[in-house]
């Protein structure tokens, strides 16, 4: 009775394991890819850096398409994106990341554009650019660029912007036209990060500073 006991054990146990390697990677009669999935880098048709055995990416199918949340990952492991998906195509937030785990970028991705806020940053994890899209993937309203690293051709930049330096002190704010500050004001300091002067620009030209402390 032992034996049989044993042996009934043996093919329970067997059968559970292989009931749960077939929930992942699972294709269903019809040839669509359905439930968890993972990638590995052998399973790349293209050519790979990754090792064989390295996750690339994660996520669920449903009837042969992406949806929910899907994982991508650098060959060293680290995350790469994270995105949503809706019926195979990206619907929804959307954060990418540097190599060294900091944020990238990160906003709403819907329609193969972005829309609603929208920020990069750079791998030190300081903010490099601010904006907002409409539905259509057009820009509105004012957006923040950061001047120590300023993302795209300075002559590019049109409208009103807010611009900081590495220590996230504001550098220049106002209107600009070509990339130049058209009408607004920048700010100067000293090596100490102490603010020393503001300086007024209208019409594209500067017309004198504001007094650090106007009530004295």
């Amino acid at each position: 009775m032992k034996f049989f006991l044993c042996i009934a054990l043996i093919l329970a146990t067997y059968t559970l394991a292989a009931q749960k390697g077939q929930d992942i990677n699972h294709t269903d009669s019809l040839g669509n890819k359905q439930g968890k999935w993972i990638v590995y880098g052998k399973d790349l048709k293209y050519s790979s850096y990754c090792k064989p055995s390295q996750i690339v990416e994660e996520g669920h199918y449903e009837n042969n398409h992406k949806t929910g949340l899907w994982k991508e990952y650098y060959c060293s492991g680290a995350i790469k994106n994270q995105l949503m998906f809706v019926n195979g195509k990206v619907d929804g937030p959307a954060v990418m990341y540097h190599e060294n785990g900091r944020k990238s970028e990160e906003g709403t991705w819907k329609n193969n554009r972005w829309i609603g806020h929208y920020i990069q940053y750079n791998d030190k994890g300081d903010t490099l650019l601010q904006l907002n899209f409409l539905p259509d993937g057009k820009r509105y309203g004012p957006s923040t660029h950061c001047d120590f690293d300023v993302v795209g051709k300075v002559d590019t930049i049109n409208g009103y912007r807010t611009f900081y330096n590495a220590h996230k002190q504001i550098t220049k704010e106002g209107k600009f036209v070509n990339g130049k500050l058209h009408e607004g004001k920048a700010y100067f300091y000293n090596e100490h990060r102490i603010l020393e002067r503001i300086a007024i620009y209208k019409d594209g030209k500067y017309v004198g500073d504001i007094p650090k402390d106007p009530e004295k």
